[in-house]
């Protein structure tokens, strides 16, 4: 054993506490500090102590140091400073260090050092600052990729009414397809305006929320192939809905969000299919989900672009002019509702890219 009259004068004026390990205890060896006894108020010499009891930080650095005395591999074993509150609400910043001594396997406590104290300080006010400067820039990019995806699918609406305008030129159509090019005009301006509307709303107050109602998720595939069919028909290209027979189309999400994702995958396929073909838009129950799916009869994608299909800024070869944000704001907006998105090639050629969001359920509010 240590000669304890010597521990008990260097640990009384160095204000240490000192323990002896035990059986599933500690017992401790000098005469107990003031702070000690503070924080634990049947403190004496010759005490046992469950110190993961007492102290629930030392529950991982004891797994630690029970290591260090089995195979010692320095001279001690320092845990971080951590805090405890006495009862009077003072906080302590203690720190413990595992050693052996004549085979003994001791623990000591010991309050930090003034300097040990304003370090910690100044490292958790860093953290809380970078924390901070994280929170402050994600909910930049996410302003800034708002932004970005609304303006982006102007161009949709804006090509509505270009394409409606332009086919207003043919002297054979009859008065009602006059007429019905017209009301899609107006409904595409209409379009327009909510776009800009949102654009104001989300920088004059908090970005909204990713679910906002119950959608249904094949009248915005209706929606979306009715505003675009001018553009297809300008492009001699069909589009086409093929459905499985079900009366569940309600899904989480968004309905003017979910209108647009359909938009941004319809449009991408316009530009590719070549002309004379189809462009299908499938919708299949699958029990939990609705899977989605937009294919066209054009190249497909090539393997390299694959990978950076749903990233930020990504444009493919001909999309000179394009922010490449579409596909990136399908996936983020996908993914919010717990859905997926994904590309695979076309059975017979071309593109297909597929999303399933769940349905909404009493059990998946």
């Amino acid at each position: 054993m240590m000669k304890a009259s010597l521990i008990v004068r260097m640990l009384s004026s160095l204000d240490y506490a000192l323990f002896e390990k035990g059986y599933g205890c500690f017992r401790l060896l000098a005469d107990a500090p003031g702070w000690l006894i503070n924080l634990w108020a049947d403190a004496d010499i010759g005490r046992e102590i469950d110190l993961r009891t007492q102290f629930l930080y030392l529950d991982a650095f004891l797994e630690e140091a029970e290591a260090f005395w089995a195979v010692p591999r320095q001279e001690h074993l320092s845990s971080e400073i951590w805090t405890e509150t006495d009862a009077d609400g003072f906080e302590w910043l203690l720190e413990a260090i595992a050693f052996k001594e004549d085979g003994e396997e001791l623990l000591l406590l010991k309050l930090a050092t003034a300097g040990q104290q304003i370090m910690r300080q100044v490292l958790q006010e860093s953290r809380e600052l970078s924390l901070e400067y994280y929170q402050l820039c994600q909910a930049f990019n996410h302003r800034e990729v708002m932004l970005h995806c609304v303006v982006h699918d102007l161009t949709t609406p804006l090509a509505g009414i270009k394409s409606s305008l332009s086919l207003l030129n043919d002297d054979t159509l009859s008065k009602d397809e006059v007429r019905e090019l017209i009301d899609l005009g107006m409904r595409q301006v209409e379009k327009t305006r909510g776009l800009v509307h949102e654009v104001l709303e989300a920088f004059a107050s908090k970005v909204p929320t990713m679910i906002d109602g119950v959608p249904n998720v094949h009248q915005t595939a209706l929606e979306a192939v009715d505003m675009l069919r001018p553009v297809a028909a300008l492009r001699n290209v069909s589009l086409e809905i093929e459905e499985a027979h079900t009366s569940d189309w309600l899904v989480r999400g968004d309905a003017h969000r979910l209108e647009r994702i359909w938009y941004n995958l319809i449009d991408n396929a316009l530009r590719y299919a070549p002309p004379g073909s189809t462009v299908k838009l499938q919708l299949y129950d699958e029990g939990s989900v609705i899977r989605c799916s937009v294919i066209d009869e054009g190249e497909g994608v090539t393997a390299s672009m694959v990978p950076l299909l749903f990233r930020k800024f990504v444009q493919g070869a001909q999309q000179v002019g394009k922010a490449g944000l579409g596909l990136y704001y399908c996936r983020i907006t996908v993914e919010g509702w717990g859905g997926t998105i994904h590309y695979r090639p076309g059975e017979h050629g071309g593109a297909c890219f597929c999303f399933r969001i769940p349905k909404q359920t009493p059990n998946n509010p």
